[in-house]
């Protein structure tokens, strides 16, 4: 699956102890405590004791439109942002970032690249969060699957899968976004490429979900 660009001998792992999640939520505490087989095979570094958070998978959507230059982003306040404990601060107005349509896949995913086994897939999920935080209908056949990786694999189990859509033009409907139920702060809004990465080159993205999915349009 991987190239071999830094090899590792017998990739191996043994299980210790695993403490059961703290809290039976969206996220989890994990605690787990193993020995991993070094690279080269001759000997198991640990034991090693490791807190993590597990998590679902996530879909990240870059919905766009070539021939007006345009892409749909998001103003959103994030809570964890203002809870920093060391330099860079941010303040309440730093926490409105800007990032792409984006949620958790409801189900739970499957062996198989790109299939979720439950309520819904990847691109389903994007077509749903499309409609959730910025009120655009997208038509499945539209969705395309671009990239899926670990954001911080150090501390989360959590997968972000990428995605684009292009559109042949901007919808005219208003924009509208965020749940009540789940007490969403969202402003949906279309903007320039340009725009955009004027944004990035003053230093204004915050969200690394909107950082990638820039370079997946070559912005």
């Amino acid at each position: 699956m991987f190239n071999d660009l830094i090899p590792i001998v017998s990739p191996d792992r043994k299980e210790h102890s695993e403490k059961k999640d703290k809290k039976d939520h969206y996220l989890n505490v994990r605690q787990s405590e193993f020995s991993i087989l070094s690279a080269d095979g001759k000997k198991y570094i640990g034991p090693a004791k490791r807190e993590f958070i597990v998590c679902k998978a996530a879909v990240a959507l870059m919905i766009h439109c070539p021939k007006e230059q345009k892409v749909l982003i998001l103003r959103q306040y994030r809570e964890p942002v203002i809870h920093r404990k060391s330099p860079p601060y941010y303040d309440i107005k730093d926490a409105w970032i800007y990032e792409p349509i984006a949620g958790v896949i409801s189900g739970e995913e499957s062996p198989a690249a790109g299939i979720i086994s439950g309520e819904e897939s990847i691109i389903q999920t994007a077509a749903r969060e499309a409609k959730e935080e910025a009120n655009i209908d997208l038509n499945i056949e539209d969705i395309k699957l671009e990239y899926s990786l670990f954001p911080s694999p150090g501390i989360s189990s959590e997968v972000v899968h990428f995605c684009t859509c292009a559109l042949d033009s901007v919808p005219s409907h208003e924009l509208r976004g965020g749940l009540e139920s789940e007490h969403e702060a969202i402003i949906p809004a279309w903007v320039s490429y340009n725009d955009l990465r004027r944004l990035k080159a003053q230093k204004g993205i915050l969200d690394a979900k909107l950082f990638i999915g820039m370079s997946l349009l070559n912005l």
